[in-house]
């Protein structure tokens, strides 16, 4: 990551989509990222972290069809 953890904010509350409230460095900046929570099995969590807002998501899983 670019920016230290310290230095930014996130929302995860319930019922609300995950996103990126606050960037130190540049409090304009926090608008422009797009936060995703990710499931990728039992036992694990991920997320995704894209600078903009893409119209769609596509996850795939290995092995599934």
């Amino acid at each position: 990551m670019s920016i230290p953890l310290d230095h930014f904010e996130v929302s995860f509350l319930p019922g609300d989509p995950p996103k990126i409230i606050r960037i130190e460095e540049d409090p304009q900046a926090a608008a422009h990222w797009s936060l995703f929570n990710l499931e990728p099995g039992d036992g694990y969590t991920g997320a995704l972290a894209l600078d903009g807002h893409p119209d769609q998501l596509k996850l795939f899983r290995w092995g599934e069809e």
